[in-house]
């Protein structure tokens, strides 16, 4: 999946979780970083991840209407 610019991005206090879909629209990738460049990667099917309500949900489906 080749990855632009996080779509959404959320900062907490000891961490930073970035959203990105896909150029076909079908996942979403999430990435999460901790301190000390501790990062991982979470993939999840679109409709999945809306449906859950998952973080940066609705921009997302803002990207999802736009297309």
């Amino acid at each position: 999946m080749k990855e632009k610019l996080p779509i959404y991005t959320k900062h907490y206090s000891h961490s930073v979780v970035e959203v990105y879909l896909s150029e076909d629209n079908s996942r979403v990738s999430q990435i999460k970083c901790l301190t000390r460049n501790r990062c991982r990667k979470y993939v999840y099917d679109t409709q999945d991840y809306i449906e859950k309500e998952m973080i940066g949900y609705k921009e997302v489906e803002k990207k999802l209407i736009n297309h």
